[in-house]
């Protein structure tokens, strides 16, 4: 499997997660340990716990679904890939809330990439 399939299934298993409300699930399965999770507008997460805070936040201020657009995936060493791309995120009703570009590095731990460095930018 090539690692543009690998991330594009983790990005739809992500928005599958988050969509639901399944935050947890989503935090351990598909960030590393040590991940930085940096967002428009707050500092800089750090950790799963970080990452965990962050998402849940934005859960409960009604931002319910995400959709998540690759535009650039390549590997950068055998264990490190790169991911750049959009994002639009919907309030309950399906309005957007906000459309933004992301930067990914993910990390291959135990074989699996999971994401190390997730850098969100809003367009607004």
């Amino acid at each position: 499997m090539s690692i543009k399939s690998v991330i594009e299934a983790s990005h739809a298993r992500c928005a599958e997660m988050y969509n639901a409300g399944d935050i947890q699930a989503l935090v351990t399965e598909m960030y590393h340990e040590d991940c930085k999770f940096m967002t428009s507008g707050s500092g800089t997460k750090f950790g799963q716990k970080g990452v965990l805070e962050g998402l849940e936040s934005m859960k409960k201020t009604s931002l319910a679904k995400v959709k998540v657009t690759s535009e650039e995936i390549d590997g950068i060493e055998t264990d490190t890939a790169y991911d750049r791309g959009s994002y639009i995120i919907y309030k309950d009703d399906g309005s957007e809330v906000d459309v933004g570009k992301y930067l990914v590095i993910w990390k291959k731990v135990n074989g699996k990439y999971r994401a190390y460095l997730d850098i969100l930018n809003s367009n607004n």
